[in-house]
């Protein structure tokens, strides 16, 4: 399944429910559309939850069937750190959890995401003074070895006003005010994705122009050993940053263990140790390419 809004519901009435979306950017207006059009599956082309209008349509007994299936015990993980007796959590988990019986079995679905046979490009429309323009390129699930420098690269980009596509895009040519790159770690494979939100008066195809160019500048590789060591240094930072309060380290370690394999984290270090510029380079050519891309482009209205 490729990304999609996360959805937060809260009930009203027997008969309506009020939707809550948070995109992927903000208020970027196609988030969905990103994965419909990248997927070459029918099962990619929804998005995690359901599109609106899908929403919409769902009934209470829709919802509870989901909630009798889904929410069940033989389905939960919990995740507990701190300062802790193991025997003391097994305890508690067994007197609140114990006596729930399993009645439902999981759904299990298997689909692999077929072979996109060329590059894939979509206009949408918005009323919106700002125009947008968003790419994505197939990757590997969060356990290939690759992850490691897809994960540099998407810092090398975009994270800070240092970055490469921030100080091109919004302060020297200034044709966008946000910039965002995301590499997206599921348990599927998934989307490497850049997104410009664009100038008033800016042409989406311009801020898309400059993308690709620094998309190529880094296939041909054109980085720097400072930019690396830099990158390198601010990621293992938030690593060790993530392991500081007890709350954090539950959330890391569960975001691994609900995807079914410890062993990416427990490596993750290591891999960023061994990045270097070959490696960056060999990746971005791996996966950068015009077959496997997908181009969303909004705009107020085509002349």
């Amino acid at each position: 399944m490729l990304i999609g809004n996360f959805i937060r519901f809260v009930p009203i009435s027997n008969k309506g429910m009020l939707i809550s979306t948070k995109p992927v950017a903000k208020d970027t207006g196609w988030s969905p559309y990103l994965p419909k059009e990248a997927a070459s599956g029918a099962e990619g082309k929804t998005v995690e939850i359901g599109f609106k209008n899908d929403i919409e349509n769902w009934t209470i007994e829709d919802i509870k069937n989901f909630h009798k299936i889904y929410y069940q015990p033989s389905n939960a993980i919990i995740v507990v750190a701190g300062d802790i007796n193991a025997n003391d959590v097994f305890k508690e988990s067994e007197k609140y959890f114990g006596n729930i019986t399993r009645k439902y079995e999981i759904p299990k679905k298997y689909q692999i995401e077929p072979k996109q046979d060329g590059a894939k490009r979509v206009y949408l429309t918005k009323d919106s003074e700002s125009q947008m323009v968003a790419i994505a390129y197939k990757i590997p699930s969060y356990e290939h070895e690759d992850q490691a420098a897809l994960s540099a690269i998407s810092a090398l980009l975009s994270s800070g006003k240092s970055s490469k596509l921030y100080k091109l895009l919004v302060h020297e040519k200034k044709l966008a005010n946000q910039i965002y790159v995301y590499n997206m770690e599921t348990k599927d494979p998934n989307l490497f994705i850049f997104i410009a939100v664009c100038n008033a008066g800016v042409e989406a195809e311009d801020a898309e122009k400059e993308i690709l160019h620094v998309i190529d500048e880094l296939k041909n590789g054109n980085i720097n050993q400072n930019e690396i060591t830099k990158v390198k240094t601010n990621t293992k930072a938030d690593f060790i940053y993530s392991l500081e309060s007890s709350a954090a380290l539950a959330n890391l370690f569960g975001s691994y263990i609900i995807r079914g394999d410890l062993k990416p984290l427990l490596q993750y270090e290591e891999n960023i140790n061994k990045l270097d510029k070959e490696m960056i380079t060999k990746v971005a050519k791996k996966y950068f390419n015009k077959e496997t891309s997908t181009t969303v482009i909004l705009k107020k209205e085509y002349k």
